[in-house]
């Protein structure tokens, strides 16, 4: 065994720890002072907070400002600046946004549609983010258009079909998933689906990146 598949098999340990430890009761795991962390502490935590969702754990990162997370923001992350939510404030739509500006018009509109609701929050904002309505730049985002030519949903549920339309063929995975129940297997979900493994390999894919749907686990080559 090579030095890399041992570090791997030595990550790997971990995260299967912590989910079990945290599937016996809720553990809650501090990581402080990450800006002088190695690069094999911020590899395992960044599998560790891929697996976050998925069981009762609760992990609370502390970093200097000048330190960048090396993973991507995800909905089940919340930065500092957004701990405390205010339904009029503009941290009630942007850490769906990555931390970028939103125009105030966009802001202002998400706020009152949303009545502040999180939840509702980050799926409208994630919806928005999706359309051509919205263009990133830099640091911000820009608004090309009245917000008026794009519909939108009336509630959280019209919000979250909304978001699953996009998903074009991999909404068939979503929905096999809605029948099966909270949690499943890859390979009951193969048993049931009429996709290729390729197509059902992608599709699956697709639903977690799009966080509808939450990996416990490492990956099987082409599978997730």
């Amino acid at each position: 065994m090579t030095p890399q598949q041992q570090k791997q098999q030595t990550l790997d340990a971990l995260v299967a720890w912590l989910a079990a430890e945290a599937e016996r009761q809720p553990v809650l795991v501090a990581w402080e002072d990450l800006h002088w962390a190695d690069p094999t502490t911020l590899e395992a935590l960044g599998l560790v907070i891929e697996q976050a969702p998925t069981v009762p754990m609760l992990h609370v990162l502390t970093y200097r400002p000048e330190f960048s997370p090396p993973w991507p923001q995800r909905s089940h992350m919340t930065p500092s600046c957004s701990i405390a939510w205010s339904a009029r404030s503009r941290g009630a739509a942007e850490p769906a946004a990555g931390g970028k500006t939103l125009p105030a018009e966009v802001v202002q509109y998400v706020v009152a549609k949303t009545d502040g609701v999180p939840l509702y929050v980050e799926e409208l904002t994630t919806m928005l983010l999706a359309s051509p309505l919205l263009r990133e730049e830099a640091d911000q985002y820009v608004l090309t258009g009245p917000l008026r030519t794009v519909a939108i949903p009336d509630t959280l549920q019209d919000a979250l079909m909304a978001r699953l339309d996009q998903l074009n063929a991999a909404k068939e995975v979503a929905q096999l998933g809605a029948v099966l129940g909270r949690e499943f297997t890859y390979e009951l979900l193969q048993a049931i689906a009429t996709q290729d493994e390729d197509n059902l390999a992608r599709g699956a894919g697709a639903v977690v990146e799009a966080e509808l749907l939450y990996q416990r686990g490492a990956a099987a080559a082409g599978q997730v």
